[in-house]
């Protein structure tokens, strides 16, 4: 048995599904930021997107929808959560009035 990182990577299909939330708000930012940029990061930043779509639903929308991140004990957690937050493009799923 291996303990590569790489060994411990979800199928990207396992990972879009796990993408897709019971809140609108997260479907959007997680599911978008997830179309916008998994093939682009690395290792190490898949497996903390792994880590993170383990939380539930109410903990990811304090800190994704809320940017309520006091309870967040990782520092490089943290810094993932902004990443994902910049990436959000949530605006552009709405219609705009002219």
């Amino acid at each position: 048995m291996s303990n590569q990182p790489n060994d411990l990577l979800w199928s990207k299909s396992q990972v879009r599904w796990r993408c897709r939330r019971g809140l609108k708000e997260l479907d959007i930012i997680l599911l978008g930021f997830f179309d916008r940029c998994y093939e682009q990061l690395s290792i190490q930043e898949k497996l903390s997107l792994q880590f993170l779509l383990l939380e539930p639903d109410p903990i990811l929308q304090k800190w994704l929808v809320f940017s309520d991140m006091t309870d967040v004990k990782y520092q490089n957690l943290r810094v993932f959560l902004d990443r994902i937050r910049e990436n959000q493009d949530i605006y552009r799923n709405f219609p705009v009035d002219d």
